[in-house]
């Protein structure tokens, strides 16, 4: 069955595409940001292309940077459902700042899907464009290992 959850949303903004190897460069020169752990924190491709290899840390100090904040698992649900969002190639998943503990682990939601992989990735996920609705849990593990070229992220902002 489908489960239909009512939630309560305020007036945002959402950026229509990810941020790119561009803009996080600029980031990174202007802030001297060094993630704790740099393991796997690479910056490669087109300096169009989004930006990857980047945990929920560094995704939050480049949104806290900005004047932005990454948007909520719900608020890219809404954003995507009106197709209000544009997915860059090479397409990745999009952080959000839907975090969650249950107790034992800790994870955040990931939205949208990513290119189509021909053989398996380093983290086992289905892959391919994704709707709205659908959402992925990624565990918080540390010492880099969240860091992947399949994941990106874009920025929001609340609106009075």
């Amino acid at each position: 069955g489908t489960l239909i959850r009512h939630v309560a949303a305020t007036r945002f903004a959402i950026a229509r595409r990810e941020v790119t190897n561009a803009e996080f460069s600029v980031f990174l020169a202007a802030s001297g940001y060094v993630p704790p752990r740099t393991e796997r924190f690479v910056i490669h491709g087109a300096p169009t292309d989004p930006v990857t290899h980047v945990e929920l840390a560094d995704a939050r100090a480049y949104s806290a940077w900005a004047g932005l904040r990454l948007p909520t698992e719900d608020e890219w649900q809404i954003a995507a459902a009106e197709g209000l969002l544009e997915r860059a190639t090479p397409l990745v998943w999009n952080l959000t700042e839907s975090e969650h503990n249950d107790g034992r682990t800790r994870f955040h939601i990931l939205k949208g899907g990513c290119e189509a992989l021909t053989s398996p990735s380093d983290w086992y996920v289905e892959s391919g464009p994704r709707p709205p609705e659908y959402a992925v849990k990624l565990l918080q593990c540390g010492a880099g290992l969240n860091r992947s070229p399949r994941i990106g992220f874009r920025c929001a902002i609340d609106l009075r």
